[in-house]
């Protein structure tokens, strides 16, 4: 107990000092020490920032440990094989969208879940209610979903909390490496959450297994690593003592019958990627008859995945078998307006005709309620390939309505009109039951007035011909697609996993494309058919982001086409979500920032012009705290590996201590020591130069994204005043550098703009900056060279060439002199 209560309070102590010195780093950088200069005449960019300063005590300095040039670990057989790998750093790592619609070399980042759209009110009495303003085009503003009862307090209006917006903060961490069977060479990724690789199941889970793998195939090969995404805290913290802090806690070890708490250990550890542990969670909950437990970790659940249509059914079947109405009928009203899913509309469906019984109805009130949830179902669903049984199941309830077809009474006049309304529309859109249902309605005109009946089948004949083709086409297309609603994490190119990922994304790309093309001949006709055919885009489009949800390639298609087609609101809408489950997407985050820049007036006044810079700079600045957040995690589970490693060779070292006071080979036992010391000393470097590796491919894509906002900004604000209400350009570099992570082309793109907008001189001060903190990173020396040939500075060009040599040796020697 005294060890462990020392031990606390050398923990509590030494949080205690990494705050007190991260206030102090804060109250100096808020103290002036960190000012610029911004006049038109003067602006250096050392002012704003010095040469070197205190790192913030909450950062680590970069690893440079080395580089691995070896495969990357594989998962493990705990972990979901469909959730093989993941979401790549993104200015550089996002999914390309080439000309071609084909599949790019990148990865990307993705990450948390879409918030729920506003509810669709279902209420309990005989008055209809009505949906809210929706950016849905596929559900008709002003359409009504009936009530689910007609029964007065029974069913009273449910007052449970609505679920949360989600906002989910990603923990994925992204694995690159460079294999000897890539011929191409390029880096890859293999995603991570928080450093576990998701590939095949029979592959270890975490970077230790895999040096483990490595160090024994003898394929582990350290290089030194080249100072090329060093920044200004690299270089304040590498000339720096160095203070000991704690290293991140190692999750506690469960005991085998502790299967809930091993299911938690493994959701925290991949909230996105271990989906099996998830449902095994819930399914656990629910066999001990936790009923209160399993609802709070579906609501958990789907902070993750908002879209998953299969698990919202399972939890509304797990409260209709509780007898919770209210709680089904609040969760039909929160989902139906953003999931267009079959399933789910069927589900409301059967609880409108539960709660309304026709057998026992004298008023008529019950089947019209029904009657009119069939329509908006239809309205929302209907142009799904497998609605064909919905369409069937309306047509019945229609002929099951009293009064005889065709009849000389209102009644059967007005059966006979809603029937052949509800086949016109049925057999033109292509669905399984398409071709019955036009025998059906063959034998319907023909029972009511052979006359008349043909006129009426000759007119809707090349419609059902239109029709019927199409399904076979779109059957062809979607043979081999798996439309489930429960996403997987994106595999790496080349792990296991990947090829059929990457066939699911085609047969998604190629139905797109088929409805683009317009089969059904909407496109030019009447602006209701010319609104069909977006609506039937725009349907395809949503069922694949609940498929793809971690793609970001596919929101951004999505969001293109709205664009294109004067649907704002639903590409607003895409863009939205498709961050919200991806927020470490650079080309969602751009595209969201560029339409922002795009379509807000501009306005008089700094007032205005610092109102519309904070909106363009939102969606950049959401971005950049998801991959510095990347950061941190990546290093926090750097510490956890490097934990259980040394925690293992120290076990296997007391073996060897025991087991060499046993034995009397001195020599055999000193070189079995030597070879275990070797093994740690080569899994230890595995594990730091994977990291190093994430974290400059992560630098890279932060640096990525400063360059875009500063350059937003430029647009915006103009070249603006540091620390002044409209900083514009020159404030995106000073808070670019105050956090740190970069690489050289921030300040080769800063330099450019000062060039060719602004300051010309400016340019020389800023490139000088950059020389001091990547004196050896010629691609930087070689960006100077190019601008001092542009200016025809040849004195400067000639001298450039021995700075970095110049100012390695002065560093070496005033560090000799230093010495006693």
């Amino acid at each position: 107990m005294s060890d462990n209560s020392a031990e606390e309070v050398f923990l509590r102590s030494m949080k205690e000092k990494a705050d007190a010195e991260a206030v102090q780093y804060e109250a100096d950088g808020a103290n002036g020490k960190q000012t610029e200069s911004t006049s038109s005449d003067e602006y250096d960019p050392a002012q704003a920032v010095p040469d070197t300063f205190s790192p913030n005590p909450a950062q680590d300095h970069l690893l440079s440990s080395g580089v691995v040039t070896q495969n990357l670990p594989h998962q493990s057989s705990d972990r979901p094989s469909s959730a093989a790998g993941n979401i790549a750093a993104t200015g550089l790592l996002d999914q390309a969208v080439d000309e071609n619609g084909g599949r790019s070399q990148s990865q990307s980042m993705s990450g948390s879940s879409s918030s729920v759209s506003s509810p669709v009110n279902i209420q309990t009495s005989n008055v209809p209610f009505h949906m809210d303003g929706s950016t849905d085009s596929a559900i008709q503003e002003n359409a009504s979903l009936p009530n689910a009862s007609s029964h007065g307090a029974e069913g009273a209006e449910p007052q449970s909390p609505a679920i949360p917006s989600p906002n989910f903060a990603s923990g994925d961490t992204a694995a690159y490496v460079q294999t000897q069977n890539n011929p191409s060479g390029e880096l890859f990724l293999g995603v991570t959450q928080n450093g576990v690789v998701h590939t095949d199941s029979d592959k270890p889970t975490s970077f230790s297994e895999a040096a483990l793998q490595l160090e024994s195939r003898g394929d582990v090969e350290v290089a030194p690593e080249r100072s090329t995404f060093q920044d200004s805290e690299t270089k304040a913290s590498a000339s720096m003592p160095q203070k000991s802090t704690p290293a991140a806690a190692v999750l506690k070890a469960r005991l085998p019958n502790d299967t809930i708490g091993i299911l938690e250990d493994r959701i925290q550890e991949d909230p996105r990627g271990d989906t099996n542990a998830w449902l095994g969670l819930i399914d656990e909950y629910r066999k001990r008859g936790k009923i209160e437990e399993a609802r709070a970790t579906y609501e958990r659940f789907f902070v993750v995945f908002p879209a998953a249509a299969e698990q919202w059914g399972a939890y509304i079947q797990m409260e209709n078998e509780a007898h919770n109405l209210p709680k089904v009928e609040h969760i039909l009203s929160t989902i139906l307006r953003s999931l267009p899913n079959l399933r789910l509309w069927s589900i409301y469906l059967d609880h409108i005709r539960r709660r309304n019984d026709i057998t026992r109805d004298t008023t008529g009130s019950s089947r019209q309620t029904i009657t009119q949830a069939y329509e908006v179902a239809l309205d929302n669903i209907g142009i799904d390939k497998d609605s064909g049984y919905l369409w069937q199941e309306y047509i019945q309830f229609l002929k099951s309505k009293p009064g005889e077809t065709g009849g000389p009474t209102w009644q059967g006049q007005q059966k006979m009109d809603q029937l052949r309304d509800a086949y016109r529309k049925a057999i033109k859109v292509p669905t399984q039951a398409t071709q019955s249902l036009w025998k059906e309605y063959d034998q319907f005109e023909m029972s009511m007035n052979k006359t008349t009946g043909r006129k009426f089948l000759q007119e809707e004949s090349p419609a059902y011909m239109t029709a019927r083709s199409s399904f076979i086409a779109i059957s062809n297309i979607t043979r081999n697609l798996r439309r489930t609603t429960l996403p997987n994490l994106p595999p790496a190119l080349g792990f296991d996993g990947d090829r059929e990922y990457g066939e699911q994304l085609d047969i998604w790309k190629q139905w797109i494309q088929w409805e683009k093309d317009d089969p059904l001949v909407l496109k030019d006709g009447t602006d209701q058919e010319r609104q069909q055919w977006r609506d039937r885009v725009a349907f395809v489009y949503k069922q694949a982001v609940m498929s793809m949800r971690f793609w970001p390639e596919m929101w951004f298609d999505a969001a293109t086409f709205c664009f294109e087609n004067d649907m704002e609101s639903v590409g607003n809408h895409f863009l939205v979500q498709g961050i919200n489950a991806n927020p470490e997407s650079c080309l969602l985050a751009f595209k969201r920032a560029d339409r922002i820049e795009s379509t807000t007036p501009n306005e008089e006044g700094d007032d205005g012009i610092a109102r519309r810079g904070a909106a363009v700079r939102e969606p950049y600045d959401r971005v950049l705290d998801a991959l510095y957040d990347l950061i941190t995690k990546t290093k926090a589970r750097e510490s956890q590996e490097l934990q259980k490693i040394e925690a293992r060779f120290a076990a296997t070292s007391e073996e060897q201590r025991k087991a060499i006071d046993e034995d009397d080979d001195d020599n055999a036992d000193q070189d079995e020591t030597d070879s275990v010391e070797k093994r740690k000393v080569a899994q230890l470097d595995a594990i730091k130069g994977g990291t190093a590796m994430q974290i400059a491919l992560l630098s890279k894509a932060i640096t990525s994204a400063w360059i875009a906002l500063m350059r937003a900004m430029r647009r915006v604000q103009g070249k603006g005043k540091v620390g002044d209400k409209v900083g514009g350009s020159r404030q995106i570099f000073t808070d670019a550098r105050k956090r740190g992570r970069l690489t050289y082309d921030i300040y080769v793109a800063s330099a450019m703009i000062e060039y060719h907008c602004y300051e010309p001189e400016a340019t020389k001060k800023i490139f000088e900056r950059g020389l001091k903190l990547f004196p050896e990173d010629e691609l930087f020396a070689l960006e100077y060279i190019k601008h001092l040939m542009l200016t025809n500075d040849s004195i400067s060009k000639l001298v450039l060439p021995y700075v970095p040599r110049a100012s390695a040796n002065s560093q070496q020697t005033r560090g000799s002199s230093s010495r006693p």
